[in-house]
């Protein structure tokens, strides 16, 4: 075993990855208040110019598939729904930060998106039908269940390529191999970072637990079981090119969290490959 980095550098990196944009926090803020109305979200969001353009890009994508233009963030709001234009919102204000903060290294990052949006949308297939919320905040934790893996490409590129180099040469998980060389997963430190971030809790815990959903409270263990298997049903349908070369096992803990059956589970693998030519086809 590797040497695992100083546990104080790690912790230096949380606190050098930047915040995110000021508006995030009121939009946040909004989602929280159960009164908020589709205006008053669209009046936090429009604040930010390139926040709101970049919402309405993804709300006209092929992937939603709305049959006309939609031109306010408000209307977006009523066709897709409040938590899933909070969720867009929040998306690109990571991905943004983080992707400012550093070129990045070893992570092709174009494929780690379309890796990311095929766990979400699996995870959004995998909730209940029945709750769109629960739908909305799967969809959301699974684009950024990965955070982790882009701030160790930026901050620490010299040991990542190590990690990179033990994943591919033992043909093991890159959280296995991250574990040997730093002593900590992205998982770990995406969910530090997102606690930095003062992000709800659920994404907190999703993050943090999509290894292993077993490990999470009662309360936060089927949303980590849906990124579980949203991230296994992505990787064996070849959704974005990952590091590690080996495919990921079925965890059975998550899949008795979900409640359903494995031939339920390939239902939903079906209907991801439905998907798949949008996921490729989606950018922000």
């Amino acid at each position: 075993m590797s040497e695992s980095v100083d546990l104080g550098k790690l912790a230096s990196i949380v606190e050098d990855v930047p915040t995110l944009p000021s508006v995030m926090f009121e939009v946040l803020a909004v989602a929280e208040d159960e009164k908020s109305t589709a205006g008053e979200l669209e009046d936090v969001i429009m604040r930010d110019q390139a926040l709101s353009a970049k919402v309405l890009k993804v709300a006209n994508s092929a992937y939603y598939g709305i049959p006309r233009t939609v031109e306010t963030v408000s209307r977006a709001t009523v066709l897709l729904g409040f938590q899933t234009v909070v969720g867009l919102a929040l998306t690109v204000s990571v991905y943004d930060t983080l992707w400012g903060a550093g070129k990045g290294n070893y992570l092709d990052r174009r494929e780690l998106w379309k890796h990311s949006l095929g766990v979400a949308t699996a995870a959004r297939l995998l909730a209940d039908t029945a709750n769109r919320k629960e739908g909305a905040v799967a969809f959301t934790a699974g684009m950024l269940h990965d955070v982790g893996k882009t701030i160790l490409d930026n901050f620490l590129p010299e040991e990542y390529s190590k990690v990179v180099e033990l994943c591919q040469k033992d043909g093991i998980q890159m959280h296995e191999a991250e574990l040997q060389i730093l002593g900590a997963t992205h998982a770990d430190l995406g969910y530090k970072v997102a606690r930095k971030w003062q992000l709800p809790d659920v994404l907190c815990e999703s993050i943090h637990w999509h290894h292993n959903a077993a490990g999470a409270d009662d309360e936060y263990r089927r949303s980590a079981a849906l990124i579980s298997l949203g991230d296994y049903l992505t990787r064996h349908a070849g959704i974005g090119e990952p590091l590690d070369v080996v495919q990921p096992e079925l965890d059975p803990a998550a899949l008795a969290i979900w409640g359903g059956s494995e031939a339920d589970l390939e239902n939903v693998a079906e209907e991801l490959m439905n998907s798949r030519d949008k996921i490729e086809a989606f950018q922000t």
